[in-house]
């Protein structure tokens, strides 16, 4: 199976962006209000939360409501608040080594689950690049302008909580953040709906990788050490790779506690 992917270069969301979304509003909708989830917030219930959580978004989404006209449940799509559970897995890892730092990451989504667009934005004046995943501002991974690289994979577990889908909250964290210890804050105070793990890297070298889970798990964030590659690229990485698969944990830790720490680790090859 193939799938053509386009690069696509929009500061904020506009016409191009509008064409994106009313071709793919029928696959928006059957994400939003998929198999697994109860009755979606009210429209007002949806802006509430992002002004409480995400303020800075609140004028984007604004502006993407209005493209789209009234229409109540777009707007409901569009906030991302409370959405189904959708378990998919993906791998990540730090790369350390000669030309590093980098973080490398395969996607084990379904094919058709992939949206099939790289974009260039700059909400806030900061370039963003990131792999955009539906239906507005979402991003399963990406790089901003200052060297902050975030990537997520499934979390590994089916609970589901009051928050946002978390492709919204790396957008947001990718256009308002400039270093780890930063992201590493904004993931511990927005609530996401489901499990995830989100791994961190700036240009100093500086890494993490973030547990979140949904309030229905009692909602603790944790930070580990993100997996680390510090061989040369040859054979043995792929067997490194392995051990960074998306997983779940029980084991947290106080928010306060994560933000000032620095996390190093390696990975061992036999």
């Amino acid at each position: 199976m193939q799938k053509r992917f386009v690069a696509i270069r929009e500061a904020v969301p506009g016409p191009a962006w509008l064409a994106r979304f009313v071709a793919g509003r029928r696959e928006a909708e059957a994400w939003y209000c998929g198999s697994g989830r109860g009755e979606p917030p009210t429209v007002r219930e949806c802006a509430k939360a992002l002004c409480t959580y995400m303020p800075e978004l609140v004028v984007p989404y604004e502006r993407a409501c209005a493209l789209v006209g009234d229409d109540e449940s777009a707007h409901q799509i569009l906030s991302q608040w409370r959405p189904p559970p959708l378990p998919c897995g993906c791998t990540q890892a730090i790369w350390l080594g000669d030309e590093g730092p980098a973080l490398l990451r395969n996607y084990d989504y379904p094919i058709e689950t992939v949206s099939d667009y790289f974009e260039s934005t700059s909400w806030f004046g900061r370039e963003v690049i990131s792999k955009g995943q539906r239906p507005w501002g979402g991003c399963t991974d990406g790089m901003n302008a200052d060297g902050l690289v975030a990537s997520l994979t499934f979390g590994g577990s089916p609970a589901q909580g009051l928050g946002f889908a978390v492709i919204l909250i790396l957008r947001y964290v990718l256009e308002t953040c400039t270093r780890v210890p930063e992201a590493v804050g904004v993931l511990c105070r927005i609530p996401v709906a489901l499990s995830h793990n989100v791994t961190l890297l700036d240009r100093s070298g500086d890494h993490a990788t973030v547990i979140c889970a949904p309030a229905a798990r009692r909602k603790f964030h944790e930070c580990w050490p993100a997996p680390i590659i510090k061989s040369r690229f040859p054979r043995r990485v792929r067997s490194g790779l392995q051990a960074t698969r998306s997983s779940d944990s029980s084991r947290h830790c106080e928010p306060s506690r994560i933000r000032s720490r620095r996390y190093q680790a390696s990975l061992p090859f036999s």
